[in-house]
């Protein structure tokens, strides 16, 4: 049951990993101001990235590059960033991280940023942890940060220094906009770049935007059926007492997926309740026994995905798992029966295939643990492997 698992599990990353690597047209230009032309692997990077791949043709070898030996990056249609000198404003919005200092305090620093609008006015970001800070500039001007900083009251409470709206009010006016549409603005990507669209259209200017069109997470809510394929040991006193292999159980899951909003969609986390059942009995050492199991499990993980294209894709996930037991016990004719409880945590690892969204298949492997509790002679060593069905709601 392991070997057959490992063996799909290489399989699937192995062809995975070859199939996630998008390498998208696009250049960039190197410190001496020439421009290479290349294929850029679009890693969607939540952070302004130190490296990235390229190629100089379909056929050629991934390269890495810093962007200290660049100075700019674009991939046609989806993003792009330049390096700049800037003074920024360093300090966190982290709570722990907070002074009574209302003012931002400078430093001149050489910065990549990515880019979210170009136009009349253009509009930059720059995200490093917990710090992520937005830039401006209009016409030809200099580039300077627009100014936030949550900061401590004398009384110990937080506030803002929304200075960015004032900025906004005085550099980039027009006659159809009005003080409400600053007033309104937050320091998020969406708002901003919503008003430098505007901006840029009042003046009847183009804006080339950057902002990609997936920036929320994605819940995807999914009914997963299944069989369970399942291997039994029982113990006493440390000595083999029975083993039943190839038990064959069901399952039925309701999957709740919170899909990251970085790295392509890459990456989501995992909740499924799942019931689950089985019941054998046979004949051991002249005493017939009867195992009935039912129990509620709460898998909770990750998921890894890895993109063949834009309809398929097969992915990698583990889970830490914990349960209840619902009535299941070990019933000898003759002896005392055991309680099965399954409320002991263990790992689970999968592999699977998802088409479209919303068919998806999965196979996967539920380490060993022992169901029997409270008894002194008595153990066990249970493991399952899963064959699950999905169909995603939305």
């Amino acid at each position: 049951m392991k070997r057959i698992f490992l063996i799909v599990l290489l399989v699937i990353i192995s062809s995975g990993c070859y199939a996630q690597v998008s390498f998208e047209k696009g250049y960039y230009i190197d410190n001496s101001g020439q421009k290479i032309d290349c294929l850029i692997k679009n890693s969607d990077w939540a952070h302004n990235p130190d490296e990235f791949q390229y190629k100089l043709s379909t056929t050629a070898e991934p390269k890495s590059i810093s962007i200290n030996l660049i100075k700019e990056l674009e991939i046609f249609n989806s993003l792009k960033y330049i390096k700049e000198q800037v003074k920024i404003d360093m300090s966190s919005d982290d709570i722990s991280s907070l002074t009574h200092n209302k003012r931002a305090v400078f430093k001149e620093k050489e910065i990549f940023l990515k880019v979210l609008v170009e136009g009349k006015a253009s509009l930059y970001s720059y995200e490093n942890g917990s710090i992520k800070k937005y830039f401006y500039k209009k016409d030809s001007s200099q580039i300077n940060q627009l100014i936030f900083k949550k900061y401590l009251t004398a009384e110990g409470k937080i506030d803002e220094n929304n200075m960015f709206r004032q900025q906004l009010w005085t550099t980039l006016n027009c006659k159809d906009l009005s003080i409400k549409n600053v007033q309104n603005i937050n320091y998020d990507e969406n708002d901003l770049v919503d008003f430098f669209i505007k901006y840029n259209n009042c003046e009847n200017a183009q804006s080339n935007v950057f902002k990609t069109d997936q920036k929320k997470s994605l819940f995807n809510l999914t009914i997963r059926p299944g069989i369970d394929l399942s291997s039994l040991e029982l113990l006493y006193s440390g000595q083999n007492y029975d083993k039943q292999s190839s038990i064959i159980g069901f399952r039925f899951g309701i999957e709740a997926e919170l899909v990251m909003p970085f790295h392509k969609n890459k990456w989501s986390v995992l909740l499924e309740p799942v019931y689950q059942s089985f019941e054998y009995d046979k004949e051991v050492y002249g005493q017939n026994m009867l195992v009935e199991s039912k129990s509620f499990t709460l898998p909770v993980g990750i998921r890894h995905y890895f993109f063949i294209n834009n309809e398929s894709k097969v992915f990698v996930n583990g889970s830490y798992v914990m349960g209840l037991s619902l009535d299941s016990k070990i019933d000898f004719d003759n002896g005392e029966d055991l309680e099965i409880k399954v409320n002991k945590g263990n790992l689970a690892f999968g592999v699977g295939y998802n088409f479209k969204s919303k068919y998806s298949v999965e196979i996967r492997y539920l380490t060993n643990t022992d169901l029997i509790d409270g008894s002194t002679n008595w153990e066990s060593n249970y493991n399952a492997l899963s064959f699950i069905l999905g169909y995603s709601i939305f």
